[in-house]
């Protein structure tokens, strides 16, 4: 399967309804909102392209016309950012059959997923050290992560720039190894993660140097 990403931005307000007296979100704010589309297919366009981002285009003149300087509950009863991402995949998937997922930021540090299908379980293991990677290095959650993923041998790689923050980066794209799936290779198949057995072993924890 083949899979593409896109991020857009726009500035909009909003307000939640039904929370309690104070909280901060029920007043009229703002965000610096990123919307990141997700397009998958098992095949490739004759050019090699799940989507030619440029056909993309038309999501963004629609995204903007909507939402950018606008009033989000004007569009969206209750703008929470997971009914957000809802929102704009349903629009989204009308205009390119391929979309599986939208991810909609209000800040850096949170984001909201929308898919009609279960979000594959390596997604899943990185949004948890994007998050984590942001923290400092002596928080319990990182450090309890860390420790229970040494315990298991699994995804190693990743694991390496929660301990040493400099070694290759939160999705373990570091410098080469034993074998063909080296220290640090790529998460989706080109190195660590599904790779073939290089230093640190490959996705499901396998161990081992070497490798072919």
């Amino acid at each position: 399967m083949y899979r593409i990403a896109k991020a857009f931005q726009f500035s909009a307000a909003h307000r939640l309804d039904g929370l309690e007296p104070g909280h901060p979100c029920g007043r009229m704010h703002g965000h610096n909102y990123e919307v990141e589309l997700f397009l998958e297919s098992p095949e490739l366009d004759s050019t090699g392209f799940v989507r030619d981002y440029r056909e993309l285009d038309q999501f963004k003149t629609w995204l903007d016309s909507t939402f950018d300087h606008h009033l989000v509950n004007e569009t969206i009863s209750q703008p929470t950012a997971e009914n957000m991402a809802k929102a704009i995949y349903l629009r989204a998937a009308m205009l390119y059959p391929e979309v599986t997922a939208v991810r909609v930021s209000e800040t850096g540090k949170t984001s909201a997923w929308y898919s009609p299908h279960s979000l594959p379980p390596l997604d899943t293991v990185l949004n948890v050290f994007e998050t984590l990677a942001a923290e400092p290095t002596d928080n319990p959650d990182r450090q309890r992560l860390v420790s229970m993923l040494s315990a298991l041998g699994f995804l190693r790689h990743f694991a390496g720039p929660l301990i040493s923050p400099g070694i290759g980066g939160v999705y373990g794209n570091g410098g080469g190894g034993a074998g063909g799936g080296g220290a640090g290779g790529s998460a989706y198949g080109t190195g660590a993660v599904g790779g073939h057995g290089g230093a640190g072993g490959n996705f499901y924890g396998n161990s081992g140097s070497g490798g072919n």
